[in-house]
């Protein structure tokens, strides 16, 4: 038989010691009356959320704002906001600022009322969006949902860092010409339903979107210029100027699809420099007006499923076209602007 060592007996004899105690010495196992509460500090206390209001977010002067954020911190809807025309409703004026809405809404009277949502300074470059969050929400009826570009050069916001820098995330946007407007803020989990832009940003991803533009000056569901859009769904509708359902330069397009009902030239999804993979692109009815499935321009399109397009596949400047496929198209690719013969590798066309 393996014999006892004399630190395990030790700890025998303690333990049997503790269990011999009377009960009175153990203290009470009867847990006290009324509710558990904690001992250390409360969330609030832990962070602090600031409600914005007249008092912790006065309007800025002359912003044309109803609440203006001039310091970092945490800040939290207590109440819906009804923007007048040409107005703002939230201007943001520093970094490091975090926006619950708190599951109520931004609202103004109407697309055309000239009013924003929630917008950066204009033209200020002293904050450059970082550490921005805004999610958890509702915005409605403003011309323009979420705008925070600061400057615009030609097709390309203008920059510091290259960076993305803060997030959009979980709002549902209705009833706006443009819902989010922006340059180094990614946007994750929203459901967009505008007339004119879906989401606009630049060096940031937008990710599992829902985004459907409906009226006749529908342009772009999806823009992204340096970032990468993923598992993301547009719709357009009675757009009656050129029209295209994700747009992407110098960046990717993955797992993602364009449906387009335009009644003028549409583009389902448009590459440039990037690539676009296991994607799809559908015009539920023939058109007379020029439409491409796919646009890649310097760029490649893998794995992708074109249907009902006058044009599945238009390219240029050397792309690659591979493990594609097209159903109801009039012609499966067409070459356009430099000749330089694109690659095809095994298509379904």
């Amino acid at each position: 038989m393996p014999r006892l060592t004399a630190a395990a007996i030790a700890i025998a004899a303690s333990s049997v010691a503790v269990l011999a105690q009377p009960a009175s010495t153990l203290g009470p196992l009867t847990p006290p009356a009324g509710p558990i509460s904690g001992t250390g500090p409360s969330l609030a206390e832990v962070s602090p959320r600031l409600p914005v209001n007249n008092t912790n977010t006065p309007a800025g002067a002359g912003l044309d704002s109803l609440f203006t954020i001039s310091s970092p911190g945490s800040y939290v809807l207590t109440s819906n906001i009804t923007v007048p025309p040409g107005q703002i409703g939230i201007v943001i004026n520093s970094d490091d600022v975090s926006i619950d809405l708190n599951g109520f809404t931004i609202s103004g009277t109407g697309p055309d009322s000239g009013s924003t949502g929630i917008a950066a300074v204009p033209g200020d470059r002293s904050q450059s969006n970082t550490g921005l969050l805004i999610h958890n929400g509702f915005i409605a009826d403003v011309g323009t949902a979420i705008d925070l570009k600061r400057d615009f050069v030609g097709n390309f916001f203008v920059t510091t860092s290259g960076v993305e820098a803060g997030t959009i995330s979980d709002l549902a946007i209705t009833g706006c010409k443009t819902g989010i407007d922006a340059e180094r803020i990614g946007v994750s989990g929203c459901v967009i339903a505008v007339s004119e832009i879906g989401i606009e940003t630049t060096e940031a991803n937008v990710e599992r979107c829902s985004v459907q533009v409906v009226g006749a000056e529908a342009r772009f569901g999806i823009r992204v210029g340096f970032g990468t859009v993923r598992e993301c769904q547009v719709r357009f509708e009675f757009s009656e100027v050129n029209a295209t359902g994700i747009s992407v330069t110098q960046g990717s397009v993955f797992d993602s699809h364009a449906m387009m009902q335009s009644l003028a030239s549409s583009t389902g999804i448009a590459v440039r420099n990037g690539v676009a993979s296991n994607c799809a692109a559908t015009l539920p009815f023939a058109i007379a007006n020029p439409h491409n499935g796919f646009r890649v321009l310097t760029g490649a399109a893998i794995g992708c499923v074109v249907t009902g397009f006058n044009v599945g596949f238009s390219f240029s400047e050397g792309a690659t076209i591979q493990n594609c496929s097209v159903f109801e198209v009039a012609a499966p690719t067409q070459q356009f602007g430099f000749p330089i013969a694109p690659t095809l590798i095994n298509n379904n066309f």
